[in-house]
């Protein structure tokens, strides 16, 4: 299984919110299954001010006030998506997309039963086979 590490609050949009593109400096050739790992670390001020932005006309809860969640996880594969394609664009794609950034396109968010908390790491990253199965059991049926 491979995973990506997402600061919050991005990793409970991707999740939550219909996020639908993770934007990225680069490229990857890896498609399908991509796990979600929220990092350790919050986002810049810059973005908490873009999500809040983006909060109103997407109808979804303002930074700071997940849905469905009393407080944002980190440091956890919190969840999963399907990575479809890469691309570039001037950001019109999608409401989520950055002019200038290579949009990472993903469907389907799985959000796990259980946060299985884990270091995480730069780039796709590969998920040691006992994290594996613990996320594998914590997919909802």
């Amino acid at each position: 299984m491979k995973a990506l590490s997402v600061r919050q609050p991005w990793a409970w949009a991707i999740l939550r919110a219909g996020k639908n593109i993770e934007n990225r400096t680069r490229s990857t050739s890896h498609r399908g299954l991509l796990l979600i790992h929220a990092s350790r670390s919050m986002a810049a001020t810059a973005e908490h001010q873009q999500i809040e932005q983006l909060a109103h006309p997407l109808r979804i809860p303002p930074f700071g006030r997940p849905a469905e969640d009393t407080a944002l996880k980190f440091g956890a594969i919190i969840g999963a998506v399907n990575l479809d394609r890469v691309h570039t664009c001037d950001g019109s794609c999608s409401p989520w997309a950055w002019p200038d950034a290579t949009h990472w396109v993903v469907s389907n968010p799985i959000v796990l039963t259980e946060h299985i908390d884990v270091p995480g790491r730069l780039g796709v990253w590969d998920v040691p086979v006992d994290i594996a199965d613990r996320v594998r059991a914590a997919m909802p049926r």
